[in-house]
């Protein structure tokens, strides 16, 4: 419709010929009905009245044998075909004219409806332009949308894969403390069940002194008492490491990090809680 509504001046024009073509026609027809009447006006004589109120023709006596032999002469001759020539002469010319009319029309429709099919042409390779750039502007999006879940995906990955090495890790570093746990326990055990020596001290075999023991047995009074070394009410719950000395409680743990082992004054680098 929009394409029609840019041609309004062909409509007016087709309906502009229309209307000259019947005002040709009835004038046409006008001007067969002025020479039918002149020629039949041309075929009577003229009527002429006399003094004494009888028409005569042409102010001729109808009594003189000369007028009546011109006159009946007159009516002898034969018509002229002048009517007839302008007759055949307006038909071949509406004919033609009609003729032309149709060609103009239908020039004028052909060229209405190449125009029409020209323009719903660019109306539609438009319309698939607008579609295709459409489609291309979402498939760059969806691909942007893509390339961006890939990245997060590998940054997952990644990220997991470093979370499993570091889980890894502190399984291996917790078993083994919990195998320097058990084997705390476990001299903790034998310590508390060894016999109190009540004698004085006396050299051993080869000559050494009880104060140059290890601190295994440094630490055996701390074993059988069980409280803690800082605070001396607490029960013993957490060994320091290196050293594996169990000699604090949790309490006493976390107020005293980062400071030396109470019982034999090595740094310490870090605590592993026991359950006795």
């Amino acid at each position: 419709m929009a394409v029609e509504a840019q041609y309004p001046s062909n409509l007016v024009f087709l309906n502009r010929t229309s209307s000259e073509k019947e005002n040709k026609r009835k004038k046409e027809e006008e001007v067969l009905v002025v020479v039918d009447y002149y020629n039949h006006q041309q075929h009577q004589p003229p009527l002429f009245f006399s003094t004494n109120g009888e028409p005569s023709h042409g102010g001729r006596d109808d009594n003189n044998p000369r007028a009546r032999g011109r006159d009946s002469r007159t009516h002898l001759r034969p018509p002229p075909s002048v009517s007839t020539g302008l007759r055949l002469s307006s038909r071949d010319l509406s004919a033609h004219t009609h003729q032309e009319l149709d060609h103009f029309l239908l020039a004028q429709g052909e060229q209405l409806r190449r125009t029409l099919a020209e323009k719903r042409q660019q109306h539609y390779r438009a319309l698939l332009a607008a579609a295709e750039e459409s489609a291309a502007r979402r498939m760059r999006e969806k691909q942007a949308e893509l390339d961006r879940a890939a990245q997060g995906t590998a940054e997952l990955e990644a990220r997991l894969a470093r979370i499993r090495t570091e889980s890894t890790a502190w399984q291996a570093k917790a078993v083994a403390d919990q195998a320097a746990a058990a084997s705390l326990h476990a001299r903790l055990q034998r310590a508390s069940s060894a016999p109190v020596r009540t004698v004085g001290p006396k050299p051993d075999e080869r000559g050494e002194s009880p104060a140059a023991e290890d601190a295994e047995s440094a630490c055996a009074e701390p074993f059988r008492s069980g409280f803690c070394r800082s605070c001396r009410v607490s029960p013993v719950s957490v060994v320091l490491l290196p050293c594996r000395h169990l000699c604090l409680c949790a309490g006493c743990d976390a107020v005293t990090a980062g400071e030396c082992c109470p019982v034999c004054g090595s740094a310490r680098t870090g605590s592993v809680p026991v359950f006795l």
